[in-house]
């Protein structure tokens, strides 16, 4: 009776291990906030919005993409505006400007139609407005 209860802790310790080993080889790249795994076509739009993300700063900063690139698995965007000292303003206006050319380059590709075009234009026009993180509330 022993023996059963010793190899069953033994089969239950195997399987415990065996699957955190195996969540462990997955790491945290390839899910989202809430846990979620991502499909690959949002895997595939992440990177792509990541690497836009490192060409702009890289734009702004003079430092390499693949610098920039590696700064932001680690760092939060912020802290890598603060580390080059880029202003939010800065940024947005870089990235408005990079945003145009993709929707142009996506429409004369044939990838978007002119109405999501416009549409994108139209919501990056006319975001609402969010407190600019780099200025201090007002009575501060």
């Amino acid at each position: 009776m022993n023996r059963k209860i010793i190899m069953a802790i033994l089969l239950v310790i195997g399987l415990l291990a065996s699957g955190t080993a195996y969540a462990d080889e997955r790491g945290r790249g390839d899910r989202t906030r809430h846990g979620k795994q991502k499909s690959p076509m949002g895997h595939l739009m992440k990177c792509q919005k990541d690497n836009i993300l490192a060409e702009v700063l890289s734009g702004i900063t003079g430092q390499p993409a693949e610098t920039i690139r590696e700064e932001l698995k680690t760092d939060r965007k912020r802290e890598v505006l603060e580390k080059y000292n880029v202003d939010h303003e800065t940024f947005r206006t870089a990235m408005d400007a990079k945003t145009v050319v993709l929707v142009q380059d996506a429409l004369e590709d044939g990838r978007i139609t002119q109405e999501q075009a416009d549409d994108i234009l139209d919501k990056m026009n006319n975001r609402p407005e969010r407190p600019d993180p780099d200025s201090t509330p007002a009575g501060d």
